[in-house]
């Protein structure tokens, strides 16, 4: 974890490039890489979703948009801008858990870019 934490772009980087696939490695500075393509680096985000279940969340969300028939990229962007939206809504208080991110969900689709 640590040799990731401190390369962080190169390791999004090597996974997508070794796996041919998106590759979102969640924290502070969210970074998204995608085969043939310039790396996504989003801020934002909070504390609060460095909670147990918090990334099934964002996992869940994801693949709900791919459902939907996105682009995996996109699906990963997006996913990851709502998960975000959806920790800041939810981390009003102490104790906030990953269920609190889910109940957020709808509130964040509602946040105006």
């Amino acid at each position: 974890r640590a040799q990731v934490e401190a390369a962080r772009l190169q390791s999004a980087r090597d996974l997508c490039h070794r796996s041919g696939a998106v590759a979102l490695l969640k924290g502070p500075g969210t970074l998204i890489c995608a085969p043939d393509a310039l790396p996504v680096v989003l801020q934002g985000g909070t504390p609060v979703l460095a909670t147990a279940g918090s990334g099934d969340v964002l996992s869940g969300v994801i693949a709900a948009l791919l459902a939907r028939g996105m682009d995996a990229a996109d699906a990963a962007t997006c996913g990851a801008v709502l998960h975000a939206r959806a920790g800041t809504l939810a981390g009003m208080g102490d104790g906030t858990i990953a269920s609190d991110v889910i109940e957020a969900l709808p509130a964040a689709r509602q946040v105006s870019a």
